[in-house]
């Protein structure tokens, strides 16, 4: 199985079976009161890592990926080639909108829609995981289709 697969796997799941293990990364981690309100370390995780990726910043994107991820795709050369080849949208936003969090067995997954600068649209569902330092990981994202992302006006 290649490391695509591998990642694209992970996706369709959302990630939510992934495992937290390993020290914490010490680039690109929230650690805001997320016992109080996980949704704003959430939302800052994710804002963080979608302006490195604009940015092609790829060692900071990559820094927010879950140790499994991280594992999977072993540096971050080779996971902003998969984020360039399949989630364009994820590239070259102008506007981000936080949609609907929503929590599974202590699992979250955050509905964000990003609009180009053509105002065409996607949403794109991130799976994120908290470590036991208390630290948050982007451990995949899906992109919905675009009949999806319409749906949200």
């Amino acid at each position: 199985m290649t490391v695509a697969e591998a990642f694209r796997i992970g996706l369709v799941g959302l990630a939510l079976a992934f495992g937290v293990s390993g020290q914490a990364h010490a680039l690109g981690q929230a650690t805001l009161d997320t016992k109080n309100d996980p949704a704003s370390a959430i939302r800052r995780v994710i804002e963080q890592q979608l302006d490195a990726i604009r940015k092609d910043d790829a060692e900071r994107a990559f820094s927010f990926a879950s140790p499994n991820i991280r594992r999977a795709f072993r540096d971050a050369d080779t996971f902003m080639a998969l984020v360039m080849k399949d989630y364009a949208p994820m590239r070259r936003w102008q506007a981000a909108t936080f949609l609907d969090l929503r929590t599974y067995e202590g699992h979250y997954v955050q509905r964000v829609k990003l609009t180009d600068n053509k105002g065409a649209s996607s949403v794109a569902n991130y799976a994120l995981i908290k470590a036991a330092t208390g630290e948050w990981w982007v451990a995949g994202v899906a992109m919905e289709d675009k009949d999806a992302a319409s749906k949200t006006e």
